[in-house]
């Protein structure tokens, strides 16, 4: 696995996605910067108690959501960024170098898809904490439950990553694995939208089958909502979006390895 990860390190570095990661994270930290007299105006401000508690939610919700949107431009960059890494490690030439080691097929895929999770969760967490940590220090606030959007993003990353993963493995190719993952960001935005369109719509087979895809696809946008919600200590009514997620990605990585394992290089 440490050889594939260093690959992956490697990869990175090559293809100046690491200098991509750290052009956005210092952005974001000017606009922290730049925003923090803001911030803390409005937290000093004299008010009556039930217009300071909204004005300090109003804070709470602006470092939550700032946090959250940032790493979630980290996530969309590292999935486009290694969506290729698969059909590359699986390209003529390559794979039967690969596949010359003394490592099953299951291992092999394996090792590199927690390598590229690992590399790029781990910048994407470093970058967070940074960022995270000027917000504190320049807005003087801390709240422990936004680390929860750290979470966020590594869950989100194993997700797509069983998308681009399995794509890969069955075309071959960056361009098929990028467009498998934009028309399911497409569909999960979409889908919580179904009971207003079943409405306009009057077909059972088109609600039927819209509410079949609803539970079945990930939920990436929701699962962010619900993290954004542990995150400002608020209790969770419906974890569905989650754990169905997850169960997805579980599937997806399934199925990855059984392709592989099948599939004549």
């Amino acid at each position: 696995m440490k050889g594939l990860t260093r690959d992956t390190c490697n990869e990175m570095i090559d293809r100046k996605l690491f200098w991509v990661f750290v052009a956005v994270t210092v952005l974001t930290i000017l606009i922290v910067l730049l925003s923090a007299s803001t911030v803390k105006t409005l937290k000093a401000g004299e008010a009556p108690p039930e217009v300071a508690k909204g004005i300090g939610d109003l804070v709470d919700a602006y470092l939550i959501n700032g946090l959250g949107k940032f790493l979630s431009i980290l996530v969309f960059l590292a999935v486009m960024g290694t969506a290729g890494l698969i059909p590359s490690m699986l390209s003529r030439g390559r794979a039967e170098f690969y596949m010359s080691k003394p490592i099953s097929r299951t291992g092999l895929l394996l090792n590199k898809l927690v390598g590229m999770w690992a590399v790029y969760g781990g910048l994407t967490v470093v970058a967070g904490l940074v960022c995270l940590g000027v917000m504190v220090l320049s807005y003087d606030l801390f709240k422990i439950g936004v680390l929860w959007m750290l979470v966020d993003s590594l869950v989100a990353l194993a997700v797509w990553f069983s998308i681009t993963g399995l794509i890969g493995v069955i075309s071959g190719s960056y361009a098929f694995a990028v467009t498998a993952a934009f028309l399911v960001w497409i569909a999960q935005s979409l889908l919580p939208l179904r009971e207003g369109l079943a409405q306009i719509v009057n077909s059972k087979v088109l609600t039927t089958t819209l509410d079949i895809l609803y539970y079945v696809l990930p939920k990436p946008s929701q699962v962010s909502d619900l993290f954004a919600q542990l995150a400002r200590s608020k209790e969770v009514a419906d974890w569905m979006p989650l754990w169905s997620t997850l169960l997805f990605a579980l599937v997806m990585y399934a199925a990855s390895l059984w392709f592989f394992r099948r599939k004549d290089y």
